[in-house]
């Protein structure tokens, strides 16, 4: 039996996305968050046939903003913890509580990913300790295990730094843990990623392929595509 989670953000004004403010208005940074997680709400429906579907979020007084999106067959819980690897070590901790043989945490910063990358990462840890998915930017938007490594959640790891993915594969190679490296992605923090992110869906559109249509039709309004 497996399980996945996201783990996101509410998007809330002035509190969402901050290093795009500036080129975007606060308003516009929450309402471009907002279509990120309904992209990757609409993978669930895929998923849902894989694994049971978690969601967990910050801050727990604002879950409204988000709840009508949410499927009802989708947990939902708050994070609890001070920092990012506490966080992540808290929603693995309570959704293996409930037996389950494998859990994947995801963010919810990816909007081009595809409901393959997920699966194949679920595929992955039959035959791994660890499952990790890498971003551009030196972090990972993706992690999977079968039991909490609470190494794998250590302040040491430095989070939000440039190193984030290799010194969490180092501490899992230390540990004798057996890792798979999933399908790459770009997560959306910058305008520079902004901006790949609207050549990107305006190629998926040209070529008739797959896009975060949410996001994309978005970026048409603000004026980013």
């Amino acid at each position: 039996m497996d399980a996945f989670i996201l783990m996101t953000r509410v998007p809330i004004e002035g509190e969402t996305k901050t290093r795009l403010i500036g080129k975007l208005s606060e308003k516009e940074c929450a309402n471009l968050q907002f279509n990120f997680l309904k992209d990757i709400i609409s993978l669930f429906d895929y998923i849902k046939n894989y694994a049971d579907i978690f969601i967990t979020y910050t801050p727990e007084e604002k879950f409204k903003i988000i709840e009508d999106i949410i499927p009802s067959y989708v947990v939902s819980f708050p994070q609890k913890g001070i920092g990012l690897g506490e966080r992540m070590k808290y929603a693995f901790e309570y959704v293996l509580s409930k037996n389950y043989d494998r859990v994947i945490l995801m963010g919810s910063d990816i909007p081009m990913v595809k409901y393959n990358h997920i699966i194949d990462a679920f595929k992955a840890l039959y035959n791994n300790d660890v499952v990790i998915g890498p971003t551009f930017d030196g972090g990972y938007y993706l992690l999977g295990m079968k039991r909490v490594y609470r190494n794998l959640f250590d302040d040491v790891i430095k989070w939000g730094g440039e190193s984030v993915f290799e010194r969490t594969i180092s501490i899992a190679k230390n540990n004798n843990l057996s890792v798979k490296v999933a399908e790459k992605n770009r997560d959306i923090d910058t305008y520079e990623d902004l901006s790949y992110l609207a050549e990107n869906i305006s190629n998926c559109k040209k070529e008739g392929q797959p896009y975060p249509y949410n996001t994309g039709k978005f970026l048409e309004k603000i004026g980013v595509i």
